[in-house]
């Protein structure tokens, strides 16, 4: 036997209106196979025509099928019923029952008729969604293509920047050394300014004193060359 590579069969749950629609449903599947046909299989069969009972029974689902009666009320109730599924389950399709169907005489024929073009129709409908989710699929896979390469370039731009801020960081530090060192030089440049300054202030006082001296001398010497003692007032 040639394995199935399909994947998991398709999810199909029946919502009839009482227990005799249970019976009639089975004995249409019974006719029909529809693993091979349509690869989908029918997990149960709820009759209720109650919306919360019919939700939680069909929670899960990819596919309701709400078989009724074709008459007012049962076109009445489907259309109650899903309105309470859509959206909760994957694919929601209506299939009509014969009207006065009676378990014993009813026309299986084309109760199967029904059931299977009902299950055709909710495949064809999900293609689209389908369809529309591969697109967005691929799209998001794109969009990550994308943003993984974005990332990856910004990752690649923090690596230089963080590269380069330590490299300023070290030369950060060699200035701050150097300004450091030169603020200590201006101290003892500073330092060595003011000793000079004294030390100018103390060699104009002396100059100032020589100079002083210097004219006394040349005073008393002048004195001596014109023979006037020296308490004389030479004026």
């Amino acid at each position: 036997m040639s394995e199935d590579r399909r994947g998991d069969p398709v999810d199909v749950r029946i919502v009839v209106e009482g227990a005799s629609d249970v019976e009639v449903i089975s004995r249409a599947l019974q006719r029909m196979a529809l693993g091979g046909e349509f690869h989908v299989t029918v997990t149960s069969v709820i009759p209720t025509t109650h919306a919360h009972i019919a939700e939680k029974a069909a929670e899960g689902a990819d596919v309701v099928i709400i078989a009724t009666d074709a008459d007012k009320p049962g076109r009445k109730l489907a259309k109650k019923l899903a309105e309470t599924l859509k959206g909760k389950v994957g694919t929601v399709e209506r299939m009509k029952l014969p009207l006065g169907h009676d378990v014993e005489h009813v026309d299986l024929d084309l109760v199967v008729k029904e059931l299977r073009n009902a299950i055709v129709r909710a495949g064809l409908r999900s293609l689209p969604e389908i369809k529309e989710l591969r697109e967005r699929n691929e799209e998001l896979e794109t969009r990550v293509e994308e943003l993984e390469a974005e990332v990856e370039s910004l990752s690649e731009e923090l690596e230089k920047r963080e590269e380069t801020v330590e490299e300023l960081e070290e030369r950060l530090k060699e200035l701050e050394a150097e300004l450091t060192d030169c603020r200590a030089e201006k101290g003892r440049l500073e330092e060595l300014v003011e000793e000079l300054e004294e030390e100018k202030e103390r060699l104009e006082g002396e100059i100032r004193e020589l100079k002083s001296r210097l004219r006394e001398m040349v005073v008393v010497a002048e004195r001596e060359e014109v023979g006037v003692p020296e308490d004389v007032d030479p004026g």
